[in-house]
């Protein structure tokens, strides 16, 4: 077989092309194998007609040079109004984990409560497509945010949830009648001692056990029952013979014995157990079914009866977090291995239910972060199938992501709260504008940090740029394998260490780098031609305030546009021009339509439009806007996108006009990360000879952007179409006046 070696190399204005004020576009061509050069890639296009009146009918044609596999098409009347696509999501619900869910009669799932990081939560959701969507019940129940609790589905359609932990270990019961929607409190104090982390069970006769469990000092073994839907208990026993424990699961099976499973008991070694225990006398006596089945000791597993009355046992935490699942026959006795790996990843505080049509649901838990997908079996455990598209990386902002040659999006650092703000050096990459994503590496070779910059160069490397990891950093580090490896260009460029700047790279490869916080606000700007080696101070204060948490885009005629930001006292809205390099500035606004915001985000579009999206003006916004002058006015396109209001979010415009919206975070009451993915779609066609209709009279400028496995090419042809004004109708003939003219006939 022979070996096929690609070779990248940039051409600098080889194929820039100019018709009627065209901007530069970059271009890379391609080496393969022993002297194949791909064909040279420059677009080009043809209308007809150019000229008419509305509504005017315009057939395009490619005339691009090279084999373009797609187009991007732009015909200078977009009014960005379609929707946002969500691309890849978790539950509706945030991650958590320590949560609890059951089945109603009507084979829905109901989900209440756990933590997200920062919080216990009290919201209730809904879903009666097997865990597809979800409807959020209530965002607040009357019971305190909450997580290891308990919750049971009673026979006549009503949930239980009991005790669990909200700064204080609980055992209030709350009672709902109508799918979690409303709740009552029924005690705020039961019999039993306020716990977390116990396990229920109810009988087949409506009664409801609760086992075991961690009061906040020791690890409990008593056992209680109810008879009349939790308002009061008996004690069953104050001392069973499996040891004290918490974590554990347990199963009421319809010849009205219980099984308890597992769990952790510090007070013993191994601390993880792996005994299991029958009581066919609601939970007085047990008997040991094994202390040594083939599953390893863990605890915070779940466990589910299936129809046929055997145990399936999933997941948990043991030495190691697991992801296999157990199945168990005779009561708990004995165990055969389903699976050692599920596609899920090992986890625990999880949750899962056996549907009415036997399949079993999984959602949610800890696998090191905290998770929201969603999980289906239908073949009692053996094989899954994903409900929902979940994101892999950990939901976080301030992160950094480019877009490279061959259209993959890459994500770089960031940092996310949990309990405290915690700072990444993991890369990501989508090969499918955000659906999938790989892990390209935990541990990259900078350090962990937030508010860095990067940008992708011609040959499809990628360059990071400064940041904070509780220092300032001025290092430049550059990745050749999509993000895999690192190799640093310096570890002290010549400006000082600095985050929340931004930088861009111009059509000719040169990168600028402007303001940013070191940690006082800068307004000093710096232009690199050797990929980030070395930097020439071409301003050391420009005319804009020193800023930091701007933005700042290079259009396609290589100009910087440079917008908004926090200048150390007070947001900005402020918008500039430089079309040197950053040497030199105009001011195009000093208040722009938009609202004074920072951590928003811009994008220049193929057209050389610029759309700046969200930020924070004191809330959080979800609001887009467009300029086509170079931001000196701007037309709000959405006022409300369908994403979650957010800022220190990142975005990208891919090689066919799609936006990229990434992750973020936001404030309801608390600080909260994101790790959604949405896309917008610009282009008005990606046919390669167009139809297209103008209705409204004007000149209009017509974009092309075509790209094939090596890069892109782009080319506006300004003012290319006029269209004028409708003709007149005819007026119609006035039968009264009609006159009727007969030939005359002489003899």
């Amino acid at each position: 077989m022979k070996k096929i070696i690609f070779l990248m190399i940039m051409v600098i204005a080889a194929s820039i092309v100019f018709s009627l004020g065209i901007a530069p576009a970059m271009r890379i061509t391609v080496v393969q194998g022993e002297n194949t050069i791909y064909e040279a890639l420059e677009a080009n296009f043809t209308g007809d007609p150019t000229l008419g009146a509305s509504p005017l009918q315009v057939q395009f044609t490619d005339k691009s040079v090279g084999e373009p596999t797609s187009w991007a098409w732009y015909f200078g009347d977009e009014s960005f109004e379609k929707p946002w696509t969500k691309m890849t999501r978790g539950a509706e619900w945030r991650t958590r984990r320590g949560h609890t869910s059951v089945v109603m009669a009507d084979g829905s799932i109901v989900l209440m409560g756990g933590f997200d990081g920062p919080h216990r939560l009290s919201d209730v959701w809904r879903s009666t497509d097997q865990g597809t969507s979800w409807k959020r019940m209530v965002s607040f129940a009357p019971w305190s945010g909450r997580r290891d609790h308990a919750s049971v589905a009673l026979p006549d359609g009503s949930i239980l949830l009991m005790g669990g932990f909200d700064t204080h270990v609980r055992n209030d019961i709350w009672r709902s009648m109508d799918q979690g929607a409303t709740w009552t409190l029924i005690t705020a104090a039961a019999e039993w001692a306020a716990r977390r982390n116990f396990s229920t069970a109810v009988l087949p006769d409506a009664s409801i056990v609760v086992m075991g469990g961690f009061d906040g000092a020791s690890r409990l073994n008593d056992v209680w029952r109810s008879t009349n839907n939790g308002a009061t208990w008996t004690q069953m026993t104050n001392n069973a013979l499996w040891t004290g424990r918490d974590g554990h699961s347990s199963i009421a099976l319809p010849d009205n014995s219980i099984v308890l499973i597992g769990g952790f008991d510090f007070t013993s070694y191994p601390h993880h157990l792996n005994d299991v225990w029958r009581s066919t006398d609601l939970g007085v006596n047990w008997t040991l079914m094994t202390d040594d089945p083939s599953w390893e000791g863990r605890f915070q597993h779940t466990s589910v009866l299936l129809p046929d009355n055997s145990i399936l046992l999933i997941g948990g935490a043991g030495y190691a977090l697991r992801n296999d699942i157990w199945r168990s026959h005779d009561h708990g006795k004995s165990w055969i291995q389903v699976t050692s790996a599920a596609k899920w990843t090992e986890r625990m505080s999880h949750t899962s239910v056996m549907l009415h049509d036997g399949s079993i649901v999984l959602m949610g838990g800890t696998d090191n972060f905290d998770r929201n997908d969603v999980w289906r079996s239908t073949d009692l455990g053996a094989t899954w199938e994903q409900m929902n598209t979940a994101i892999p990386w950990t939901a976080k902002s301030k992160h950094s992501s480019v877009v490279l040659p061959d259209g993959s999006i890459v994500i770089m650092g960031g940092f996310y709260f949990r309990d405290v703000f915690r700072r990444q050096n993991d890369v990501w990459r989508s090969p499918d504008g955000g659906i999938t994503w790989s892990l390209m590496t935990v541990y990259a070779e900078w350090t962990k940090r937030s508010g860095h910059s990067s940008v992708a160069l011609a040959d499809g490397s990628i360059l990071l740029m400064g940041g904070f990891d509780d220092n300032w950093r001025n290092d430049v580090w550059r990745s050749m394998d999509q993000g895999a490896t690192w190799t640093q260009v310096t570890d002290s460029a010549e400006w000082l260490g600095r985050h929340a700047h931004s930088s861009v790279i111009l059509p000719d490869g040169d990168i600028v780098l402007m303001g940013g916080s070191s940690p006082a606000p800068q307004n000093d700007v710096w232009h690199s031609s050797d990929q980030g080696a070395s930097w020439v101070q071409v301003s050391p204060a420009a005319p804009w305030a020193p800023r930091y948490d701007h933005t700042s885009v290079a259009l396609p005629d290589g100009s910087i546009v440079l917008m908004g930001g926090y200048d150390g006292a007070s947001r900005c809205n402020d918008v500039w021009l430089s079309t040197d390099k950053g040497t030199n500035w105009t001011q195009m606004t000093p208040v722009a339509d938009w609202t004074a915001r920072l951590q928003h985000i811009s994008v220049a579009l193929p057209d050389g439009s610029i759309l700046l999206i969200g930020g924070f003006d004191g809330s959080d916004r979800n609001d887009v806007w467009r300029s086509t002058d170079q931001g000196t006015t701007w037309t709000q396109t959405t006022e409300t996108a369908p994403w979650t209001a957010r800022s220190g979010h990142t975005s990208v415009v891919l090689l066919d006009g799609r936006i990229i919206l990434i992750g973020g975070d936001y404030n309801d009451g608390g600080f909260k990360h994101l790790n959604d993915v949405w896309q917008l779609e610009t282009a008005r066609s990606a046919e390669k000879n167009p139809l297209h209709t103008y209705h409204a009279p004007g000149n209009y400028s017509v974009t092309l952007q075509v790209h094939d496995p090596a890069g892109f090419s782009a080319i506006i042809k300004e003012g290319y179409i006029t269209v004028t004004d409708p003709k007149p109708t005819p007026e119609p003939p006035d039968p009264d006046g009609f006159e009727l003219f007969l030939p005359m006939i002489l003899k």
